[in-house]
């Protein structure tokens, strides 16, 4: 199979159409080091772009760069000012410059540490993207300053605020576990009055390869995908690590009434609500999660909280 030499960013580039994405790119995660010529990165019929969707914009960017898939790529993206508007409002478009002015060169450090952290409180709140590696505390060490700005941006609502935070902090912890030297896993946050959204993704090992070897079932890659969010399902067992962060996750989703999308190695999982669906899609060398959570039924996320405690009483419910 020759490799697409255009990849196209779809026309609103948010979750829904995620799998499209990743059926476009699939073919750059066989071209390490192949330096093809003619690759274009066409993102001329993108008018808008959700969190999600500007986060696999710049890791498509970062990982075509560090692996040397193509020689003297092009790109129209500096012409879509819909798009860079979107980029520069949520604190993605210094991390893609930085990619794009090197693109020639041999990064020694992705993104710069002046830009882990932007805050833009109007309307809504960002949480611009942080690197999460193994060898970085970049969201411990910023851990109690976001839960100071997402506490006064919610009038210190304990039921909002903890449930963000508990959320945030699993899904960092998750991903920081699992971070691998040059496949930085990246977390970007937003939210408003009404609701409150999570993307990370990396380009790591995968969740499917890290849990498969404890699985003793002989299942599809979707349905261990899907075992990921069980309670007590972990890639190390017999350590401290309890198996609890997705789970818990999925339980917030549950309550809120939400959504959760995980994506792996060529399986996909949506939740919504208690409902799941499942299936192959465009491979991903990594794992990518999105989360968004309403906050307007906060009788329900309060009930949750409280079923969650009964279930799996030693879970600490982060900075409540």
């Amino acid at each position: 199979m020759i490799p697409k030499k255009i990849y196209r960013t779809p026309k609103n580039f948010s979750v829904c159409s995620a799998r499209q994405f990743l059926d476009e790119v699939e073919p750059i995660f066989s071209l390490a080091d192949a330096k093809v010529q003619g690759a274009e990165l066409d993102t001329s019929l993108t008018e808008k772009a959700d969190i999600l969707g500007q986060l696999l914009l710049y890791k498509f960017i970062e990982y075509t760069i560090h692996k040397n898939c193509f020689q003297n790529p092009k790109t129209n993206l500096h012409r879509n000012s819909l798009l860079k508007n979107g980029l520069e409002e949520t604190g993605f478009l210094p991390f893609v410059n930085e990619f794009m002015n090197k693109k020639n060169s041999q990064l020694k450090s992705d993104i710069p540490k002046d830009y882990n952290l932007d805050w833009k409180e109007a309307d809504a709140i960002y949480i611009a993207p942080i690197v999460l590696s193994k060898d970085s505390d970049a969201y411990a060490e910023k851990e109690e300053e976001i839960y100071k700005r997402i506490r006064d941006y919610y009038d210190a609502d304990s039921t909002v605020v903890g449930t963000i935070m508990s959320c945030l902090s699993e899904i960092g912890s998750n991903f920081m576990r699992h971070a691998e030297e040059l496949t930085n896993s990246v977390m970007v946050a937003r939210g408003n009055k009404e609701f409150f959204e999570i993307a990370c993704a990396d380009t790591g090992i995968g969740a499917i390869t890290s849990i498969r070897p404890v699985i003793k079932e002989k299942l599809q890659i979707h349905e261990i995908l899907r075992k990921t969010l069980e309670q007590g399902v972990t890639s190390k067992p017999g350590t401290n690590h309890s198996g609890s962060g997705l789970w818990l996750i999925s339980q917030y989703v549950t309550f809120s009434k939400g959504d959760l999308y995980l994506f792996s190695e060529g399986a996909y999982c949506h939740q919504k609500k208690n409902n799941f669906k499942m299936g192959q899609c465009g491979k991903w060398k990594g794992t990518i999660i999105y989360v968004q959570i309403p906050l307007y039924d906060k009788t329900s996320i309060a009930a949750g909280k409280r079923e969650i405690r009964k279930q799996y009483n030693h879970i600490k419910i982060t900075l409540v």
